[in-house]
């Protein structure tokens, strides 16, 4: 069997809706498992979305991200390379509403932010979790789902482009989560 611990939503998220609470917690995993929060030191952070479910050992995912040389692991999205792309997909299928698509990607465009930078998949991300960068980006990250849509995949190619860095800062844990053998996907309840 397996033992877990349920830790707390810190008090500062108090105000915030459930999914940016969620979103915080995702990528600010540091805080919550803290040692003093925990009593462990982690080097690595797996976060799993409640909609997938582990098939067998994933520890070989972690061993080829340390083995990258980067901090950080993601999929690829499986359709799409453009957050412009993304954000009319998730208004003509009524995941956001148009208001607050046009202000983040407005303001994205504003930037110059380019076309077909690369666009992730979020539902599985590990982490090595000492790394200043990382932890700087997943603030900064955290900072655009806080200003605009909760929708981590528009705001993530947005910050790293915005460090001067590309898709490749991330080690690719393939171009399908969905098609991904480590995991069996289950339709979140609406």
């Amino acid at each position: 069997g397996h033992n877990f611990t349920i830790l707390p939503v810190p008090q500062h998220l108090e105000g915030l809706s459930s999914v940016k609470k969620q979103r915080y917690t995702k990528l600010h995993p540091d805080e919550a498992l803290s040692e003093n929060v925990t009593g462990k030191k982690y080097d690595y952070t797996i976060y799993i979305d409640g909609s997938l479910r582990i098939t067998c050992d994933i520890k070989p995912l972690v061993y080829s991200l340390m083995a990258s040389g980067k901090s950080i692991a993601i999929h690829n999205h499986c359709l799409r390379s453009c957050i412009y792309d993304e954000a009319q997909m998730l208004w003509i299928f009524d995941k956001l509403d148009m208001k607050s698509i046009k202000e983040q990607i407005g303001f994205y465009h504003e930037e110059r932010m380019p076309e077909h930078f690369g666009l992730p998949e979020t539902p599985v991300l590990i982490r090595k979790s000492n790394d200043p960068q990382l932890q700087d980006i997943m603030h900064q990250w955290w900072l655009q789902i806080e200003r605009f849509t909760h929708r981590d995949q528009l705001s993530l190619p947005y910050v790293l482009w915005k460090n001067g860095l590309d898709m490749s800062y991330i080690f690719s844990l393939g171009n399908n989560v969905w098609q991904n053998p480590y995991f069996l996907h289950y339709k979140h309840n609406t």
